[in-house]
């Protein structure tokens, strides 16, 4: 059941990635009139929501099904990802996208511990002594094998961080533009 779950994660995590890629080459290059980028800027907010969510049941998944104990790092992303399912709810609500600000910066930061947590992990950078304080998990510590080379749990949540942090930039440069979004 781990295995397969851990797979399930792991082929998001690419799918996320790939889906980043494009929206950005997309963005950037004048492509904005692709149906892919369209469809994406149309129902980002909806996204976002199902990323931060997967992204805070699988952690949720990982800790108390599992029984991995998340380490000082882990909490710090868990920080900045728990917020996000409240925060774009509000915005799927409201409709107006004005959370798009919070979700984008809550990201950005946790995507920044995310790729330190991930770089420690597949040995780019030594374990930090803030690691070892307190009785939480060891940082450096390996639960999800690396899956095609090099997808770890970090590297899941980065992803989804930086999909997140995306989206909402788009959506950023679609109100800049004096496009309302969908009602």
């Amino acid at each position: 059941m781990t295995q397969l779950f851990n797979l399930f994660l792991a082929t998001l995590t690419i799918a996320a990635q790939i889906i980043t890629v494009v929206i950005l080459a997309l963005h950037f290059f004048g492509k904005r009139e692709n149906f892919f980028f369209k469809l994406w800027e149309k129902h980002g907010l909806l996204f976002s929501f199902l990323i931060v969510l997967v992204g805070t049941i699988g952690s949720l998944i990982y800790s108390d099904v599992f029984g991995y104990l998340p380490c000082k790092l882990c909490w710090f992303e868990r920080i900045f990802m728990y917020p996000q399912v409240v925060i774009l709810l509000v915005a799927l609500k409201k409709k107006d996208g004005s959370e798009l600000f919070y979700a984008f910066w809550l990201s950005i930061l946790g995507a920044a511990i995310s790729l330190y947590h991930h770089l420690i992990q597949i040995g780019v950078f030594p374990e930090s002594g803030f690691c070892s304080i307190g009785a939480t998990g060891d940082c450096s510590k390996l639960f999800v094998s690396t899956f095609f080379g090099y997808v770890t749990i970090p590297m899941m949540a980065f992803s989804a961080f930086i999909l997140v942090a995306v989206t909402a930039y788009v959506g950023f440069a679609r109100q800049k533009n004096n496009v309302t979004l969908p009602q």
